[in-house]
């Protein structure tokens, strides 16, 4: 019997093979414990947190979890892959190259001869080492490559190479034909004591299951993959198809799944009376929405709630059209996409050539499932905000907090409990590190952030010692003076990674009640200690004249003179010059665009002028020795090849906030789902300014300042840590030097036009446990750690764990095997979610243009790349390139260019066509 070593959820099936019963809801916070998945060609393991472990009633982290901590395997030259990019591709790997993300992008030979480019990401089976099987040396000799190459030699003629392709994929065919009897009886055999539950199986155990007595090869494994790929009503890969993780659909959902298609195929009486139902609404919505905006009056919509009302039995098909749009792209030939099209034409209400998801999603619309404005991309990345909403884990997570935050607040106000109330919620009893606190008294302790920024991770102070030593302090939030590693709000810090940003709402790593009252620095209803004090991790630093980092302090401490200011403030009041330079010497028009708004308010015309409370003399003669020492330090960075640059990017604002969430199902009665929009959110667009505020400047530096101090604490006494580093590459000395050439030596900055031409060479980030490696893009040579977001990152909180544990002689909570184990996984999650975030704000940058497309108006953009032939929609060819809209800053397509653009060039551009479901807009020269 082959093992399956994931846990079970319920009884296991009576049959040899044991597969896993998935929970329809988790029963208590997940937390993360050592399974292995068993996999083709590579295996995975979730690190032991030994001491998250000690706790028997602590339950396991789900499936879900364990799927969305997934890594893409390493995928070689001379593989074969079968993938889904605009439908099913397989063939043999001939050229990888490493890029963002923790991908690669993949060169496929196919059996036509032809080749097709890719990603990692849309390969859904690998079988591993193709060109140097059977499959391969029965038609040529042996090829000989670099399994570890970018590319691999090809002969002249790939005659060979096709036959082999093609008589490897008839040997698939027939094997799995051959096996079609146990194949079939799959199914039924492991779900027959599920007790309505999904079971998970691996590919692994599902093969042997069906070739028993058989070694599961690459050879079986394929044959059931595709099996299982023909069979998507029954099999669904659990995430990401690599991960060799099927889902058993339970019964119920294969019955309803089943009475839809019957339905379809048959034309029953529900589907018929759902249709006319149906195409009644969406006629309606055609001929009254606003043309642009999708919006109708409350009158008609009041009118259609009236007048056009479901019935029960409609839920079923509408249920389905939404399944279809939340549908994972990697997946081909589902029920939905084979029957979802039929549905859309038998309502003969539409006439697009294309009937596919983006169909599917203006139907909804038309049938008030969606508002107009709703961001259904979101729905292409459930795995990614899984933990945040839309799901059985992001739920129990909620409650998790929200029962924590309760107990909190209670026993806060029981004077009986004030002392005690720690405990009763599974905090530290006391402070674990009160002997060790240095009380920084009334040194005043300076909060720069946003004005409305409810979370206070960080201040900074200046201090000048008795034998003439001028010092920087920059003072943390201490969120683990409460919660220790073991508490069940670790184990969701590490499901979630850090806080989501959307501009719909944010979604917080920590429960809001405490981030924003309980840790946060300086904060109204922070918690204090006698005298008003706060805890903080305090990273404290000497630099020399020429900006290096002389001496350094690492220790828990007391502020108690917290002062708070804003950006804005500072940089009217204490930085008015600098700001002043920043803008009109460095950086010209670039961030002079005005913001854009729909609707426009009566306040749009003309910014607004705000005030600000004036500083003390004190405060401005703090923060301009502090701006000279940041300067001294930011200086020697550049010495050492740091530099910046300043890119338009897009900050959007959305009112009313917090703005509901698409839909994710409708309710057995599908008139409680009536999302016709009738008066619009307003959505307005600035260029991010950071750049050119000295402000955010100086906080940023002290930083990078208080992150080098943590990673020379750690390397000076043997702590491991989660390090960033960055390391340019061998054959990377040409993009370096470019870049180097290009920037501005007084300040470090690169032109956005300059950095187009090198940014795909630059080198990728990375979490390590190596003491000391260089981060060269930031000037750094000695070692780099993030310490100073605790409240909205984890990796800080593990830092913070990891350097009280040294200064309190106890067991660190992370060993290096379980940091090189998780730290992977979280950066990936990290650069998963800034993705989401940039996609979702380039969703509502695209509803804005889509609002103003009948203005006409020109905008202008930088080219990325020179204008290459490029397939249109419909097979003919056109020149286009990409571009950045300036005054936006998104990427758009510029097509049917009528002469030739080079990288950098700014070009005046008009609207073409805009699809924000797709993230997509094109323009065309304006003439």
């Amino acid at each position: 019997m082959r093992r399956c070593t994931l846990r079970l959820t319920s009884r296991l099936c009576s049959t040899s093979f044991k597969p896993i019963l998935q929970r329809s809801a988790p029963s208590a916070a997940p937390l993360a414990r050592s399974f292995v998945l068993t996999r083709p060609n590579f295996k995975q393991t979730t690190p032991s947190l030994t001491l998250l472990a000690q706790d028997p009633d602590l339950k396991l982290s789900s499936e879900e979890q364990a799927l969305a901590e997934f890594t893409l395997p390493t995928l070689r030259v001379g593989d074969y892959v079968v993938g889904f990019r605009r439908g099913e591709f397989s063939g043999m790997v001939v050229e990888q190259h490493s890029i963002a993300g923790r991908q690669q992008r993949l060169t496929v030979l196919m059996r036509n001869g032809r080749t097709k480019t890719c990603r990692s990401s849309d390969i859904a089976f690998v079988a591993t080492d193709f060109a140097r099987s059977n499959h391969i040396t029965s038609f040529q000799e042996p090829l000989q490559i670099d399994r570890r190459a970018n590319a691999m030699p090809l002969p002249e003629r790939l005659d060979s190479l096709q036959r082999a392709i093609q008589n490897y994929q008839r040997t698939i065919r027939m094997t799995k034909g051959a096996a079609i009897l146990p194949l079939e009886q799959l199914y039924p055999a492991l779900t027959k004591h599920s007790k309505g539950q999904s079971v998970l199986a691996t590919l692994d155990d599902l093969t042997a299951q069906a070739f028993p007595g058989q070694p599961v090869t690459d050879d079986l494994r394929h044959s059931t993959f595709t099996y299982l790929v023909a069979n998507p009503i029954h099999f669904v890969p659990k995430g990401h198809p690599l991960t060799g993780l099927w889902e058993l659909r339970p019964q119920s959902q294969v019955d309803t799944m089943t009475q839809v298609v019957d339905a379809v195929r048959n034309g029953s009486p529900a589907y018929r009376g759902f249709l006319n139902r149906a195409a009644e609404r969406v006629q309606y919505a055609q001929a009254h929405m606003h043309p642009q905006l999708g919006t109708l009056t409350a009158d008609e919509s009041a009118h259609i709630r009236a007048s056009m009302p479901w019935q029960p039995e409609d839920t079923v098909f509408l249920n389905f059209l939404l399944d279809w749009v939340k549908l994972p792209q990697v997946i081909t030939d589902s029920p939905h996409q084979l029957f979802g099209p039929t549905l859309l034409k038998n309502l003969r209400c539409y006439e697009n050539l294309f009937v596919d998801r983006a169909l599917a999603t203006q139907c909804l619309r038309h049938l008030g499932i969606f508002r107009p404005w709703d961001n259904t991309s979101l729905f292409d990345n459930l795995p990614v905000v899984r933990p945040f909403f839309w799901s059985d884990d992001a739920q129990q997570h909620r409650h998790t907090m929200e029962r924590l935050v309760r107990n909190v607040q209670k026993h806060q106000r029981n004077k009986e409990e004030a002392q005690t109330w720690r405990q009763a919620v599974g905090f530290y009893d006391k402070d674990p590190c009160d002997h060790l606190r240095h009380d920084f008294g009334s040194l005043p302790v300076y909060t720069i952030d946003d004005p409305n920024a409810k979370e206070i991770d960080d201040g900074i102070s200046i201090e000048t010692t008795q034998d003439g030593t001028t010092w920087l302090h920059v003072h943390i939030a201490d969120p683990t003076t409460y919660v220790p590693p073991t508490h069940p709000l670790a184990a969701i810090m590490t499901d979630r990674a850090q806080t989501l940003y959307l501009p719909e709402a944010h979604y917080p790593l920590l429960p809001n009640a405490l981030a924003s009252q309980t840790f946060s620095l300086g904060t109204a209803g922070a918690d204090r200690l006698d005298g008003g004090a706060q805890y903080a991790l305090t990273f404290s630093a000497t630099v020399s004249p020429d900006g290096q980092i002389d001496r350094y302090h690492v220790r828990p401490s007391l502020v108690r003179h917290v002062v708070r200011l804003s950006y804005d403030q500072v940089d009217a009041l204490a930085f008015p010059q600098q700001r002043q330079k920043l803008e009109t010497e460095q950086f010209g028009p670039l961030l002079h665009l005005p913001p854009v708004a729909h609707p426009a308010g009566p306040d749009q015309s003309q910014p607004s002028k705000s005030t600000h409370l004036p500083l003390t003399g004190a405060t401005s003669a703090d923060l301009a020795a502090l701006s000279a020492l940041m300067r001294r330090h930011w200086r020697q960075r550049i010495d050492q090849g740091s530099f910046d640059v300043v890119r338009p990017r897009a900050h959007v604002d959305l009112a009313p906030s917090p703005l509901p969430l698409p839909a994710f199902s409708v309710p057995s009665n599908p008139n409680d789902c009536h999302l016709y929009g009738t008066a619009l959110p307003t959505i307005s667009v600035s260029l991010d300014r950071a750049s050119v505020s000295p402000a955010r400047k100086l906080v940023a530096e002290a930083m990078i300042i208080a992150g080098r101090v943590a990673s020379r604490f750690a390397q000076d006494h043997g702590i491991p840590m989660p390090f960033r580093a960055q390391n340019w590459r061998p054959g990377d000395e040409a993009t370096r030097d470019a870049l180097l050439a290009c920037r501005d030596l007084d300040s470090g900055y690169l032109r956005f036009q300059d950095l187009l031409a090198h940014v795909s060479k630059l080198p990728p980030a990375s979490l390590t446990t190596q003491h000391g490696q260089p981060h060269v893009l930031m000037g750094i040579p000695d070692g780099y750690c993030k310490t100073t977001s605790p409240l909205r990152r984890y990796t800080d909180m593990m830092a913070h764990w990891q350097i009280k544990a040294h200064l309190l002689r106890d067991r660190f909570p992370f060993d290096v095997q379980t940091l090189q184990d998780l730290g992977p996984r979280l950066e990936l999650k990290e650069k998963q979610m800034g993705m989401v975030q940039q996609q979702a704000e380039q969703y509502w940058v695209l509803q804005l243009l889509q609002r103003l497309q009948p203005d006409n108006r020109v905008w202008q953009c930088i080219v990325h790349e020179p204008n290459r032939l490029t397939r249109t929609n419909l097979g003919g060819f056109m020149e286009a390139t990409s571009a950045t809209l300036l005054d936006l800053g998104i990427t758009v397509r510029i097509e049917h260019l009528k002469s030739a653009v080079h990288t950098g060039d700014q070009v005046a551009v008009r609207l073409s066509s805009i699809d924000p479901s797709a993230d997509r807009v094109n323009v065309v020269q304006a003439l």
